[in-house]
């Protein structure tokens, strides 16, 4: 019995010390700045990260001090975030699926509307759909958001809505 009690106790001891420590991916100036690009290309404007961290559980990452910038230079920032989880289980990519779960803490968004039906929102869908073969199938399965503010403002009735403490889950149904 004492083995199995030293095993156990060494098993949780070394669950816990590898779910709290990360390793800060922005060390790596190149990975941040790929990031960035690779973001601002598919969002067509500019994408900033503060930090990005991977904790030692694999699949699990972390971005800090996200900003998606306004349509316009000058413009309020469309989407701010203070933290950004991300879970993807390394086995769904066996399959060839990425399964995607993320958390989003302390965030703000606005949304605003113009004249002749334009709007800050960015494109979250790639313009051109790729001609090859298919290497993956992704899908975002649960997304949590806490803690936010989300702003409407619509410049040309005028009237807007300002949600504090917003907190919504999105959830994909099989």
């Amino acid at each position: 019995w004492g083995r199995r009690v030293l095993a156990f106790v060494v098993a949780v001891v070394s669950a816990a010390v590898v779910s709290v420590f990360s390793i800060d991916l922005g060390r790596i100036p190149q990975l941040r700045e790929l990031a960035e690009r690779e973001g601002s290309k598919y969002l067509e404007r500019p994408l900033h990260i503060g930090r990005i961290s991977a904790y030692i559980t694999p699949g699990r990452f972390a971005l800090y001090d996200v900003v998606i910038d306004g349509k316009h230079a000058g413009d309020r920032p469309f989407m701010r975030v203070s933290r950004i989880d991300i879970a993807v289980p390394w086995w769904t990519l066996l399959r060839r699926q990425l399964h995607v779960n993320l958390t989003l803490d302390d965030w703000a968004m606005v949304v605003e509307t113009w004249a002749n039906g334009e709007h800050n929102i960015p494109k979250l869908m790639p313009r051109t759909q790729s001609t090859g073969p298919r290497r993956f199938t992704t899908t975002v399965d649960f997304a949590y958001a806490r803690g936010g503010l989300f702003i409407y403002q619509d410049h040309v009735t005028p009237w807007s809505v300002v949600a504090p403490n917003l907190s919504f889950s999105l959830v994909r149904a099989t």
